[in-house]
């Protein structure tokens, strides 16, 4: 397999965690939308249920993120590096991906120049 179908492959697999794991948490808050258009009300345990798995959602998506993409744990660690004490514990990667951390820097300067002139 070529280096372009596994990286394919991988934002696949990452892309079905994603939807899972949306559709598997956003499935207490069906039947409690269900239950309270049949019933005109929602049971206090099914209502606590579906609020704490559309929390765990946003928590789990970016663990996944995390484990399954390696360009966004790359990213991840270089930024943590260069702006964090966690840069004494781990050399993260400054190669594979076109991201430097002045590239980086430049973009976001450019950004919140662009936003306070948009003001």
């Amino acid at each position: 397999m070529s280096e372009q179908q596994q990286a394919e492959v991988s934002i696949a697999k990452t892309l079905l965690c994603v939807v899972l794991v949306f559709f598997i948490s956003n499935v207490p808050f069906g039947i409690a939308y269900l239950e309270s258009a049949l019933w005109g009300k929602i049971s206090g345990i099914l209502a606590i249920l579906a609020e704490l798995f559309l929390v765990l959602n946003a928590s789990v998506n970016f663990l996944i993120y995390v484990f399954l993409g390696k360009r966004f744990r790359n990213t991840l660690l270089l930024i943590l590096s260069k702006n964090c004490c966690f840069k004494y514990c781990v050399k993260a990667p400054t190669r594979g991906h076109g991201l430097s951390m002045s590239t980086m820097s430049t973009r976001s300067t450019a950004t919140i120049v662009s936003r306070s002139t948009d003001a």
